[in-house]
């Protein structure tokens, strides 16, 4: 088995872990998830949370006529629901999960966390959290609602913190050739 120290950015400590798992197993473990880094929703983005179905009218229709119209607009209504689902599934789990934290914590006063939650070897499995932009007063309430958005119950307490690091650091806009993005 040919390993690329450089490649996998993993300590000799690590890779000689892999090397043994490798060895032990037949394979080696599931590579880790390299995530884009978080930013707030942009608006066409947060439209596609906008849902489409059902459809509302001022009463029932007030013959067959028009009866056979709203069906016919509902037919066309519910195929452009389905798309607009397809796109929103197609954001995939991080800008859900960003939806998620934009709407439940709002308040535009407070500042932009991102709270990120990486192994702290690889001898440890990858949770498959994304990292995500929190608005809260603080890093440590930005922690709490992270773990709130992930559905931890009893808080940053019940994941093992000797095995994942959870950090909060200011929310910075990306820059490219001057413009913000």
């Amino acid at each position: 088995m040919n390993v690329n120290v450089e490649d996998l950015g993993l300590s000799l400590d690590e890779v000689a872990e892999l090397k043994r798992l490798a060895r032990q197993t037949g394979k080696l473990p599931p590579a880790r998830i390299e995530w884009p880094a978080p930013r707030p929703l942009l608006p066409e983005e947060r439209a596609l949370f906008v849902p489409l179905w059902p459809p509302v009218y001022d009463g029932p229709p007030k013959s067959y006529e028009e009866k056979a119209l709203r069906d016919e607009a509902d037919g066309v209504l519910w195929a452009r629901e389905k798309e607009r689902i397809s796109a929103m599934l197609a954001l995939g789990v991080q800008k859900i999960t960003q939806h998620a934290s934009d709407t439940r914590f709002a308040d535009p006063d407070e500042p932009l966390w991102v709270v990120t939650c990486t192994p702290t070897s690889s001898r440890v499995p990858d949770n498959g959290q994304p990292p995500v932009v929190v608005r809260a007063p603080d890093k440590y309430v930005a922690r709490e609602r992270w773990g709130e958005l992930i559905g931890l119950v009893d808080g940053l307490a019940s994941i093992d913190q000797g095995a994942f690091k959870i950090e909060a650091t200011p929310y910075v806009e990306a820059t490219t050739n001057g413009s913000a993005t």
